[in-house]
């Protein structure tokens, strides 16, 4: 726990959103000094830690998995739908970011700007298979583990919004709130996981973004400050979980 705290304060004094003359990893913000940055064919910039850690496809299911896992077991969000995973291009992905009005790739001024932005690279959806209704996510296939579960995590938290609507409504939990609510969970699996100096990346991009999602989140972290010390008290969900 004392490492905890002194990493994130020796952490947060050394990092910066954006920084001149520094490349920035699109999946997991780290700043690449020492080393070639990798370019993909789409000009994204990768590091070798994430490059080194994609995940394949016969795996994707099994993260998906245990990724919800933690999300029950942690935080006490349960989606009471069969979920699978499906495979998109990035393009794809973004066309269908584009056409429901969802955030992903940051506009490219963003980028200039802030150097590292939170994106989301897939979406979820309803559809019916067998009869039955069934919640699908697309991703990019061979995703990076950190950023893959990022994703995981701000989707099925979008398809629990979806599932208790009524709910959430009823008590009085808008829009703004759940946007917050989203990056907070995000960015506290994070911190479940161990990946501390990934969560403060993701928490100091989004204290140093303009956007609404981010401006709604930083409201959460002050009702609800992150939990680094590791005991994750749930606070955002135990006042309506039991009710929804």
């Amino acid at each position: 726990v004392r490492r905890n705290l002194d990493l994130i304060k020796l952490y947060g004094q050394n990092y910066n959103v954006y920084q001149l003359n520094t490349s920035y990893c699109a999946f997991c913000g780290r700043m690449i000094e020492d080393v070639e940055p990798i370019l993909l064919p789409d000009r994204r910039i990768i590091c070798h830690d994430c490059a080194n850690t994609r995940v394949g496809i016969d795996k994707t299911m099994t993260v998906l998995r245990e990724t919800r896992h933690s999300l029950e077991q942690s935080l006490g969000i349960t989606i009471e739908m069969p979920v699978r995973v499906r495979y998109a291009t990035l393009s794809d992905i973004r066309a269908y970011q584009r056409a429901h009005g969802i955030k992903g790739e940051a506009q490219e001024e963003d980028v200039v700007r802030y150097g590292f932005v939170i994106r989301y690279a897939g979406y979820g959806c309803i559809e019916t298979v067998a009869d039955h209704e069934v919640y699908c996510i697309y991703v990019e296939p061979e995703m990076p583990m950190l950023h893959l579960v990022l994703t995981f995590v701000h989707i099925l938290m979008d398809a629990w919004t979806h599932l208790h609507a009524k709910a959430l409504d009823h008590l009085g939990l808008d829009e703004h709130f759940m946007n917050g609510l989203k990056r907070w969970t995000e960015i506290q699996m994070m911190i479940q996981m161990g990946e501390v100096k990934y969560a403060r990346r993701l928490e100091i991009a989004t204290r140093s973004s303009h956007d609404v999602i981010s401006r709604d989140a930083v409201a959460i972290f002050e009702r609800y400050p992150l939990d680094y010390m590791g005991r994750c008290l749930s606070l955002p969900f135990t006042a309506f979980e039991a009710r929804v």
